[in-house]
């Protein structure tokens, strides 16, 4: 478990889980979880669980050691190499396949023109709802129109 400040990064968490991971032998089942504690401040703190053992000795890994020495060595000089030319050549010079076609017309049918000939449309003229007058508040006499928490 990884317990942050709530600017925990993604990159200190995945760096806490691989210091977890290579401290466990390469067969452990490892569960990660993070969780944000601001009373941490800019401390990170890892707890780590540890179930299942089956009995026997952990084995010994070798943990590779570098020595670093300094040696000096002189460096080869740099020789200046000349860029390579390229050939100007552009593929839209010649079209790769060249294709002539004329235009091909189609008949144009209407169909909705045939249909709306046949049609006759009936308009009722009589009002289907009596006309509200709108208030001064804005409203048509109810409170539909203003948000609840704006009703006051």
């Amino acid at each position: 478990m990884v317990q942050g400040a709530s600017d925990l990064g993604l990159h200190e968490i995945d760096e806490a889980a691989r210091l977890v991971q290579e401290a466990v032998s390469p067969e452990a089942n490892i569960i990660y979880g993070t969780t944000i504690d601001d009373t941490l401040g800019d401390e990170v703190r890892i707890t780590v669980i540890a179930a299942g053992f089956d009995g026997g000795l952990p084995k010994a890994r070798k943990s590779p050691r570098t020595v670093f020495a300094e040696v000096e060595q002189p460096l080869p000089p740099v020789v200046p190499v000349a860029a390579p030319t390229v050939e100007s050549m552009s593929f839209f010079d010649t079209p790769a396949i060249e294709v002539a076609q004329e235009p091909v017309p189609m008949p144009v049918q209407s169909f909705a023109m045939d249909y709306a000939e046949d049609l006759e449309i009936e308009i009722d003229q009589s009002p289907s709802l009596p006309k509200r007058p709108q208030t001064a508040d804005g409203t048509f006499g109810d409170d539909l129109d203003i948000p609840e928490f704006l009703r006051g």
